[in-house]
């Protein structure tokens, strides 16, 4: 992220995960476009049935290639992760 956006990173419009469909139409409503909703895929947690679970190695890229992300924004790392994801067939 910080070879996209530099350190510290700048950006125009912030989406947050945990509130992305209301920034999204704040972002719309700012730029005076029609409002829309994000398609499905954007949190494809929803309704997934499999979980998997990420191994200290993969945190530990997580952590790497995102560090200014907890950094700058106060995100908390996770020492563990789990996260559903939905097999089968793309809608």
């Amino acid at each position: 992220m910080q070879e996209q956006c530099g350190k510290p990173c700048k950006y125009d419009y912030l989406l947050h995960t945990e509130t992305m469909q209301e920034d999204w139409i704040a972002l719309m409503d700012k730029m005076g476009e029609p409002r829309t909703l994000l398609p499905h895929d954007v949190n494809p947690t929803n309704g997934a049935k499999e979980l998997v679970v990420f191994d200290d190695a993969a945190l530990d890229i997580i952590h790497r290639l995102d560090a200014n992300m907890f950094e700058e924004w106060g995100y908390k790392k996770r020492a563990a992760f789990n996260l559903r994801v939905q097999t089968g067939t793309p809608h």
